[in-house]
């Protein structure tokens, strides 16, 4: 019976393991997180910053001075001058003899320098040079003194003296002794437009000088502008008191460019 027994288990147990033998078993395999490999950073030179880009930095390049600002001609000094300009412009572009007894207004030294640097080559230069104009600013001025010099060329020709019939040779003689460059010229006529003295007075009403108004009609051929001259002198007695006044002299005002007479 025990023998039995035995033998029995004897074959259990080889079942039993033959049947281990043959089952599958799963077995997790826990995950171990893979080591991340860093990449070597570049080490920092004097050149290079955390702040600054990886290229190198372009050098320096010096600054470009800013180019000046072309004149306009809006600056005070040229709006004056202009402004006076165009006011001879106008004044000469309008004339006739009937219209009135002068033919441009004087802005100082009792004369038009706008019309003498306008019909003149010479005095053009002169005025540009004497106000320190710089050649890249006579646009601002040149194209104005043509448009004069246009304008003189239909109207000065009938700018010529008018009303100055009278005078004796004693007066004639005071007036040419006042122009120190007429014998550079050749004189078309001499004479006096007051028939009765002018009486001068001071602000309290009292007589300085009495006085007539001369002049001398001139052509000066050498001259560039082409013009003949009216050479303004007054006749003057100085008041001596006692409603008595001195002897006669010549006072100089001014010379002007004016018409010559036909064919002249």
């Amino acid at each position: 019976m025990k023998t039995k027994l035995a033998g029995v288990f004897a074959l259990v147990t080889v079942f039993i393991l033959a049947n281990a033998a043959n089952a599958q078993f799963t077995i997790t395999i826990p995950k171990i997180p893979k080591i991340k490999k860093t990449q070597p950073q570049p080490s920092q030179t004097p050149e290079t910053s955390a702040e600054s880009p990886s290229t190198p930095a372009s050098p320096e390049t010096p600054e470009t001075p800013a180019t000046p600002a072309k004149n306009d001609c809006s600056d005070p000094f040229t709006e004056v001058h202009n402004e006076s300009m165009r006011k001879t412009l106008k004044e000469a572009e309008e004339y006739t003899p009937t219209l009135r007894n002068y033919y441009v207004q004087d802005f100082n030294d009792n004369r038009n320098e706008y019309l003498w640097a306008a019909i003149s080559p010479g005095r053009r230069k002169e005025w540009l040079t004497d106000h320190n104009i710089k050649t890249e600013d006579y646009r601002c001025f040149v194209p104005l003194f043509d448009q004069i010099a246009a304008a003189a060329k239909k109207t000065l020709p009938a700018y010529q003296p008018k009303g100055y019939t009278l005078g004796t040779p004693a007066e004639f003689k005071l007036i040419r002794d006042q122009v120190n460059d007429l014998s550079e010229g050749t004189v078309i006529k001499v004479g006096v437009k007051s028939p009765n003295w002018i009486i001068e007075k001071d602000n309290y009403n009292f007589p300085t000088a009495r006085f007539k108004y001369g002049m001398v009609w001139a052509r000066y051929p050498k001259k560039d502008d082409g013009y003949c001259r009216i050479i303004f002198v007054n006749i003057v007695q100085d008041y001596a008191g006692g409603g008595t006044y001195g002897a006669s002299y010549g006072n100089f005002i001014k010379s002007e460019p004016a018409g010559c007479p036909a064919g002249q």
